[in-house]
C-alpha cells in the first residue's frame, strides 16, 4: 500500500478514530455514572451535582444530604453518582397567594316584572259604580274609597272581606290617610272638601272646604290663587298629616297645596306654583306623604309645564308651618308619570306609576331601589293611593279608568322586606 492511499484512508476516517480516542480516554478517567429515580412518579425537573462537591444553594454536598436523610431513604448511591431530584414542594407561608380570577361568567338575565321578589295577589275587588281611589288601614280594618259614586266607603277587614259601607254626602272621593283618633282622613272633590269619618261610628264630618280661587298673574297675583294655564276648580287628590297633626291637601286642579288646622276650620293655600300645571288641563300634585325625621313633606308631580315626566319633591315645613326650601328628590323618564305616594317608617319613598302599572320604591335621596309589576289580572284600572299594611305589605288602589266593570285592591307583599 502506497504512502499515498494511507494518507486518503487517514484523512477518511479522522473523526471516526478521533471520537474513539475521546470516548477511551472517559472511560478510562471516569467513574460510572448510574441514575436512580425516586418512586415512580416519572422524571421531574431535576438538579445534578457531581459527587465532592458542594452545592452552592444549601452549603452541603450531597453525600452529607445522603447520610441525614431518613431511614426509609433509597440506599447511597456510589461516589460520582447523579442524583435527579424531583421538584421540591413549595414551603408554607402565610403571605397571601395571588390566583387569577376565572373569566367572569355572564350576568343572568334581569328577570321580568313576574319574577319579581314581592308577590302581587288580589285583596278585594270592587264592582260598579265605584272604583277604589284611595286605601287606608285604621287599626284592624281596611278603609277604602269609592270614587266613582257608590256608598262611598267600603270597610273591610284585613284579609279583604267587605264588612260594611259608609255613606257620605261628598262624591269623588280619592285619597285617604289612617289617623291616630281611629278616623280616616278623605279627600273629595264635589263638593271638594277635607273629610274626617269615624269608623267604628261611621260618622263623617266635613273639616274644611277646599275653595276655587281666581288664577295666578305674575308679579300682580302669586299667592291663594289656581296655577292652571285655564281657570281650574279644586281637585282635593290626596292627604297628609303634618306636624302637630296640621293635614295637607294636595289639589291636583289648581296646582296648590291646602293647609287646614288639626280639628278642622279654613283651607289656607300652603304652596301654589305654576309650574305644577300642564298646558291643556289642569295637573297639579297627587300624592303627599310627610316625612317626619326630616320635617318634609313629600309630594309627587304627575308631570310640569316644561316637562312630560314626573318628579318627587321635597318641602321643607318651618317651625311656624309655612313652607321652606324645596329640593327634588327624584326625576322620572320623559312620559312616565307619577301617581300616590306613601313612606315607610324607613324611610323608603314608594310611588305608583298608573301609566305603567307598577309600584317604585325610592330611597331618601332618590336612588330606585326596585319596581313591582301589576298583574293585568288582578283588576283594570291604574294605580293610585296606598297604604302600607303588616311589617313589609303595601296595599294599592286602582282606580277605575275607561269602561272598566270592576277594580280592585292589590297587596304587595315584601315590598318593604329589604327597603
Amino acid at each position: 500500500m502506497t504512502a499515498a492511499t494511507v494518507h486518503r484512508v487517514a484523512r477518511r476516517y479522522e473523526p471516526v478514530i478521533v471520537a474513539l480516542a475521546v470516548s477511551l480516554a472517559v472511560m478510562h478517567f471516569v467513574d460510572p455514572i448510574p441514575f436512580q429515580i425516586p418512586g415512580a412518579l416519572g422524571i421531574a425537573p431535576f438538579r445534578a451535582t457531581p459527587s465532592g462537591v458542594t452545592d452552592p444553594g444549601t452549603g452541603t454536598s450531597p453525600a452529607a444530604e445522603e447520610t441525614a436523610a431518613p431511614s426509609d431513604a433509597p440506599a447511597p448511591l456510589p461516589p460520582g453518582a447523579v442524583v435527579v431530584e424531583r421538584a421540591p414542594a413549595p414551603a408554607a407561608t402565610d403571605q397571601p397567594v395571588s390566583v387569577a380570577a376565572p373569566p367572569p361568567e355572564p350576568a343572568p338575565a334581569a328577570p321580568g316584572p313576574s319574577a319579581a321578589n314581592p308577590v302581587t295577589t288580589l285583596f278585594a275587588r270592587h264592582p260598579a259604580p265605584g272604583g277604589a281611589g284611595g286605601v287606608a288601614v285604621v287599626g284592624d280594618r281596611v278603609i277604602a274609597t269609592l270614587a266613582d259614586g257608590g256608598a262611598g266607603l267600603a270597610v273591610l277587614s284585613t284579609s279583604g272581606e267587605l264588612q260594611r259601607t259608609i255613606t257620605v254626602s261628598a262624591k269623588g272621593l280619592a285619597g285617604a290617610t289612617a289617623r291616630g283618633t281611629g278616623e280616616v282622613l278623605v279627600a273629595a272633590s264635589n263638593p271638594a272638601s277635607l273629610l274626617a269619618v269615624d269608623v267604628a261610628s261611621g260618622r263623617a264630618r266635613r273639616l274644611a272646604s277646599i275653595p276655587d280661587v281666581a288664577q295666578c298673574i305674575p308679579v300682580i297675583r302669586d299667592r291663594d290663587c289656581d296655577a292652571a294655564p285655564l281657570d281650574a276648580a279644586p281637585r282635593p287628590w290626596a292627604v297628609a298629616e303634618g306636624p302637630g297633626g296640621a293635614i295637607f291637601v294636595v289639589d291636583a286642579g289648581q296646582g296648590a297645596i291646602w293647609r287646614v288646622p288639626a280639628g278642622g276650620g279654613k283651607a289656607q293655600q300652603w304652596l301654589v306654583d305654576p309650574t305644577f300645571a300642564t298646558p291643556g288641563d289642569a295637573a297639579g300634585p297627587v300624592g303627599v306623604a310627610f316625612d317626619s325625621p326630616r320635617r318634609e313633606l313629600v309630594v309627587a308631580l304627575p308631570r310640569r309645564l316644561t316637562a312630560d315626566r314626573g318628579e318627587v319633591l321635597a318641602i321643607k315645613v318651618g317651625r311656624d308651618g309655612a313652607a321652606g326650601a324645596q329640593r327634588t328628590i327624584a326625576t322620572l323618564a320623559d312620559g312616565e308619570h307619577a301617581g300616590g305616594l306613601t313612606i315607610d317608617p324607613r324611610g323608603t319613598i314608594l310611588l305608583t306609576l298608573p301609566s305603567s302599572r307598577q309600584l317604585l320604591a325610592l330611597d331618601r335621596q332618590g336612588k330606585e331601589l326596585r319596581r313591582t309589576s301589576i298583574d293585568a289580572g288582578l283588576g283594570a284600572g291604574e294605580p293610585t293611593g296606598m297604604s302600607l299594611i303588616g311589617q313589609s305589605d303595601v296595599l294599592v288602589a286602582l282606580r277605575r279608568t275607561g269602561d272598566a266593570a270592576t277594580t280592585s285592591i292589590v297587596r304587595i307583599a315584601g315590598v318593604r322586606r329589604s327597603s
